[in-house]
């Protein structure tokens, strides 16, 4: 019987494993992967708003298949490792269970495909889980370095591994008098010194970025909190997820460390996150780094309720139905535009290709917005860059500066707003953009170019210092 449910598991997983496969090379590029792409065009140490493990693994997919099955290779293939990392430490509890919580959390579905920073977040918290465990039952050497190297993969990978990391030793303030636990921490260091040093280099933009633009507006609106409420429960699954909160704040650890570590990560980041709600707007995939330890936790609650079990599998095939309709969606644009995630998936060779016939093999300007700068770098392998004006928030191009190549170049500036430039525009799935031709705007052949554009924004590092005396900015 053993045996047979752990053939059904595996079934299971590889057919989602497919699918997801299938995804990744027939749905177009989200905004934030194309931004996330010219990352793996410009290898380093560190970026702006994240850490390079997402270049990394983008790099290292585009150059076996070049094209969206390869930018997203090996997201597909980490999400994929999780569930078996998943078998593993449900053992020995039913498989079967799993592989249903597996097909009924909506983030397995809708970032499983995607070349996100949270892919790798989600995958080595698996892993360190899994080494963290191994640690505990037995603190070796080899333990000890193992669990150092994926504490920094945790890290590189996306800054709320921070997180993770301190809940467990909160849970275990054991670990401080552990010499192989200060080891791990000591080769964490180690391998993290050429992303601080990136960071120091730099004048610490990422913490530019979290302590200051991240949450700029002053004003709460209650719907940062109902939003970031509702969105966790969808996030998580569209029908189990309040199955998973119902598991973090009051299933009961009965002296089981493992669940107590499990419980308090869940409920660690959740309460954290919900604080933060009361400072700004908290996307729902910033809890990214709860949702294996959430789906252990769910499994090892309903292996103590029956009851709830039974609503689990009840509500299994409207919530599989509900997910494969919108996984259906994405691909064929069921929703048009009604559904704002479709609108980044779609049409975007078609509007590309206006601005690039627009453009004459001219360099293009898109005002404010590095997401639509880097799609059509990607579509259209074209020269574009993201032109910052003083309300827009900072982002890689204020490093990269490309146009600090075009002093002699006529230029094509696109914008979503008519009062920059207001001479021809054409419909895009999300509005429409202007567009205009300038003359050597950058050696003052044209000044209307200054007329018309925003002030170019500068760099102001953490540290105070500005990075970049900006040739050309008024």
């Amino acid at each position: 019987m053993a045996t047979k449910s752990l053939q059904i598991f595996i079934w299971g997983t590889t057919l989602l494993v497919v699918m997801n496969l299938i995804q990744a090379g027939t749905t177009e590029l989200l905004d934030d992967e194309s931004y996330y792409w010219m990352y793996s065009q410009h290898l380093d140490w560190g970026y702006y708003d994240h850490p390079p493990m997402i270049a990394w693994m983008i790099r290292a997919g585009y150059m076996l298949f070049p094209g969206t099955l390869g930018i997203r290779l090996f997201s597909v293939l980490a999400i994929g490792a999780c569930f078996w990392i998943l078998y593993v430490l449900q053992k020995p509890w039913n498989p079967i269970q799993m592989l249903i919580l597996i097909f009924s959390a909506g983030i397995i579905h809708f970032g499983g495909f995607l070349a996100v920073p949270d892919v790798p977040l989600v995958f080595f918290s698996a892993v360190f889980l899994l080494l963290y465990r191994w640690f505990l039952r037995e603190e070796t050497w080899t333990n000890s370095l193992l669990l150092g190297v994926c504490m920094a993969a945790l890290v590189y990978s996306k800054y709320q591994a921070i997180l993770l990391v301190g809940i467990c030793l909160a849970t275990n303030i054991k670990l401080l008098k552990s010499k192989k636990f200060w080891t791990a921490l000591l080769v964490c260091f180690v391998l993290m010194i050429p992303h601080i040093y990136w960071q120091w280099s730099h004048g610490l933009p990422s913490f530019q970025y979290f302590l200051n633009e991240r949450y700029s507006s002053s004003t709460y609106h209650l719907w940062y909190t109902t939003d970031y409420i509702f969105g966790q429960l969808f996030f998580l699954g569209p029908l189990i997820g309040w199955l998973i909160f119902l598991a973090a704040f009051t299933q009961k650890p009965h002296g089981d460390h493992w669940i107590l570590t499990l419980k308090s990560i869940v409920c660690g980041v959740l309460i954290f996150f919900l604080l933060s709600s009361f400072k700004g707007h908290v996307e729902p995939n910033w809890t990214a780094i709860i949702i294996i330890p959430s789906l252990l936790l769910l499994h090892y609650y309903l292996g103590h309720k029956p009851r709830m079990e039974k609503v689990l599998y009840r509500m299994f095939p409207i919530s599989l139905a509900l997910i494969l309709l919108i996984r259906i969606g994405l691909v064929w644009n069921l929703a048009g535009d009604k559904i704002a995630i479709n609108k980044e998936l779609h049409s975007n060779k078609d509007w590309t290709s206006v601005i690039k016939m627009k453009a004459r093999g001219f360099p293009v300007y898109f005002i404010n917005s590095y997401q639509q700068a880097s799609k059509y770098i990607y579509y259209q392998h074209g020269l574009a860059t993201s032109y910052n004006g003083d309300g827009y928030r900072n982002n890689q191009y204020d490093f990269w500066r490309p146009e600090t190549k075009w002093f002699q170049d006529s230029i094509l500036v696109v914008s979503v707003e008519r009062s920059h430039v207001s001479n021809d525009s054409i419909c895009f799935p999300q509005g429409k953009l202007y567009f205009k031709m300038f003359l050597n705007p950058n050696v003052f052949v044209n000044y209307s170019f200054y007329l018309h554009m925003p002030k170019r924004k500068l760099l102001v590092p953490f540290l105070g210092e500005k990075l970049f005396a900006h040739k050309g900015t008024r």
